[in-house]
C-alpha cells in the first residue's frame, strides 16, 4: 500500500469535486479477511465530525466533503480474493468521466488511481491490491488533495489501514526514528 500513499502525495495540489461510487460489493470480503475496516462517510457524518473540530482550517476541509468510502481488507492466505472481487468498484469507474490516471504494479502489488471529471463535478478513486490484502479509498467533494494529509492526523484515522496512507498500527506502535524496527530499514544512498 505504500504506492497509493505515494500515489496521492504525488497529486499534490489537484482538487477534486464530488462523485461518490458505492463499494458495498466488497464487503462480502470481510467473511474471508482476517482483519477488515469498512468506513462510509456521507455528508451528513462528515458535517457531525466537522463540527467536533477545533481547528477551522480542518473542520472547513472535512465539512466541505461530499463522501469518504473506505474498504480494507487483510487475508491469512494468498488466494483469498479474487481480481474479479473488484469488477464491481471497476464497472463503476469505466463510466462517462472517469479515467484511470496512474496504474503501477510492482510484484504482488497493483494500484490504480482514477479520477472523475464533468462540467461541475469530479472525484478521487484508489485501487491497492496485494496477494494478501486489498483497499479501495474513495473520496467526493471540493477536497483540495494537498490538504488531505491533515486528515490522517485526526485521532484514530492515522491508524486505519489503507486510509490516506494509514499503517493500520496505533502512533504508540510505531517505531521512532531512532529506533527502526528490524527488516524495515532502507539502505541509504
Amino acid at each position: 500500500m505504500k504506492l497509493a500513499l505515494f500515489a496521492l502525495c504525488a497529486l499534490g495540489g489537484m482538487t477534486c469535486f464530488g462523485q461518490q461510487i458505492d463499494l458495498s460489493s466488497l464487503d462480502k470480503l470481510a467473511e474471508k479477511s482476517t482483519e477488515s475496516s469498512a468506513i462510509t462517510l456521507d455528508p451528513d457524518k462528515l458535517a457531525l465530525a466537522g463540527s467536533l473540530l477545533d481547528d477551522r482550517q480542518t473542520k472547513d476541509l472535512i465539512t466541505g466533503l461530499k463522501g469518504i468510502s473506505v474498504r480494507s481488507f487483510e487475508f491469512a492466505e494468498k488466494g483469498m480474493y479474487s481480481k474479479s472481487d473488484l469488477d464491481g468498484v471497476r464497472k463503476q469507474l469505466t463510466g462517462a468521466g472517469w479515467s484511470k490516471v496512474i496504474a503501477v504494479k510492482e510484484k504482488d502489488e497493483d494500484v490504480e488511481i482514477w479520477f472523475y471529471k464533468s462540467a461541475s463535478a469530479g472525484g478521487l478513486t484508489v485501487i491497492a491490491a496485494e496477494s494478501k490484502e486489498v483497499t479501495v479509498v474513495n473520496i467526493s467533494g471540493p477536497p483540495d488533495l494537498s490538504a488531505l494529509g491533515k486528515l490522517a492526523n485526526l485521532s484514530g484515522l492515522s491508524a486505519l489501514p489503507g486510509l490516506l496512507g494509514g499503517s493500520g498500527k496505533s502512533p504508540a506502535s510505531t517505531p521512532k526514528s531512532g529506533n527502526p524496527k528490524p527488516g524495515n530499514q532502507k539502505d541509504e544512498e
